[in-house]
């Protein structure tokens, strides 16, 4: 049973984290598809034998390719770094730390000595983020897409209040898991220290 209980937490956790991201991409593509092709390509893919199955499969890969976009934009040019020093006021200016690093090594003393509570307060906390994360640079990607769309096709004032929309969702998701790994990065201190 305990085995799984593993299998089921990786599935989970990459269904929320990656195949959610992708899944409202594809439906975001689909609609383009609709609005300025006459939904012709959806009607191509419904052609093809198991479209269903290979939709999932690029639904998947999509939300994998947002979150390798989200990593390069935020966190390879340390544009994370920066935000989390104007959003939130915990930073060391004297080390030039950055406001909350999660430290990998007190989340591996917990896992090993507290398993349980690692399991209930930490690994879920991370997932969560991380799904937020991924959504946010979901909506971001979906609403510059459109916008893309909209210059090259032509504009209308909906569907350019969509797009925006759908922008600051999600940096409003963004902002939201900066928030929920700050808080994460705070149970880890907490239960590292305690035990």
């Amino acid at each position: 049973m305990a085995e799984l209980s593993k299998i089921f937490s990786h599935l989970s956790r990459d269904l929320f984290i990656y195949f959610l991201t992708g899944f409202i991409v594809v439906i975001d593509l689909a609609y383009l598809d609709y609005l300025f092709n006459t939904a012709s390509t959806f009607k191509y893919i419904k052609t093809i034998p198991y479209w269903a199955i290979s939709s999932t499969i690029i639904a998947f890969t999509i939300g994998h390719l947002v979150f390798s976009i989200m990593y390069f934009i935020f966190e390879y040019t340390k544009l994370e770094i920066w935000l989390k020093k104007k959003l939130f006021s915990s930073y060391d200016h004297e080390n030039n730390k950055p406001p909350f690093e999660i430290s990998f090594e007190k989340e591996i003393k917990i896992f090993e000595k507290k398993r349980v509570l690692h399991d209930q307060f930490i690994e879920r906390h991370t997932q969560l983020y991380l799904m937020r994360w991924n959504l946010a640079g979901g909506f971001m990607f979906s609403g510059l897409t459109n916008i893309l769309f909209e210059i090259y096709f032509h504009f209308t004032i909906v569907f350019t209040a969509l797009s925006i929309l759908s922008i600051l969702i999600g940096f409003s998701l963004y902002v939201l898991s900066l928030k929920t790994e700050k808080d994460c990065f705070a149970r880890i201190n907490k239960i590292a220290d305690s035990i």
